[in-house]
């Protein structure tokens, strides 16, 4: 892998390794609603240290990138996990930080689109079993079939919060320790 360039932005900013999706709390809400849930869930922008976050569950969902630097020739890449962590706060209060991945050809930070339905039924998902409704493993979330998940171009790895079945706790430690260095 190549070295690793300054990810710092023209004006001395670093860009932020992950997003949360607050538009999308309504449609979250709609599906909460057909279990009648109450008191209702509100969206928290607390991030991933707040110390007072109750629950945390790891799970991923889908999406797109495209490279943001105009000199590779990778136009972009699909990717079925993209590294979210869905935690409860006080209040019912909740968030869901989304982690960002790496262009594999030079290492840029990929500009992100998800599957805002795969986000929505995953988060919606898990707030229901925080509320005590007894829920079915869906089919769709289990492993689906596509190329290995390149966890050296995953941000939710270098968070300690990707849920990448290809290893162990061990695992994670060494590429988290690997990534460390080569910066």
């Amino acid at each position: 892998m190549a070295k690793k360039k300054s990810s710092a932005k023209p004006n001395g900013t670093l860009p932020k390794l992950s997003k949360t999706f607050s538009n999308l709390h309504n449609r979250v809400s709609a599906q909460l609603a057909k279990e009648n849930i109450q008191p209702s869930w509100k969206f928290s922008y607390s991030g991933t240290d707040d110390p007072s976050i109750r629950k945390r569950y790891t799970t991923h969902i889908m999406g797109r990138f495209t490279c943001n630097n105009k000199t590779c020739p990778n136009p972009g890449w699909g990717s079925k996990k993209i590294s979210i962590v869905i935690q409860e706060l006080p209040g019912n209060r909740y968030n869901a930080v989304v982690f960002k991945q790496r262009c594999k050809r030079c290492d840029t930070l990929g500009v992100m689109a998800i599957d805002e339905e795969c986000y929505v039924e995953r988060v919606s998902y898990r707030l229901k079993k925080w509320s005590g409704i007894k829920m079915e493993e869906h089919e769709h979330f289990e492993q689906k079939r596509g190329l290995p998940h390149k966890t050296d171009f995953c941000e939710g790895v270098m968070a300690r919060t990707c849920e990448s079945v290809y290893g162990g706790k061990e695992w994670l430690e060494a590429v988290v320790q690997k990534k460390k260095t080569t910066i």
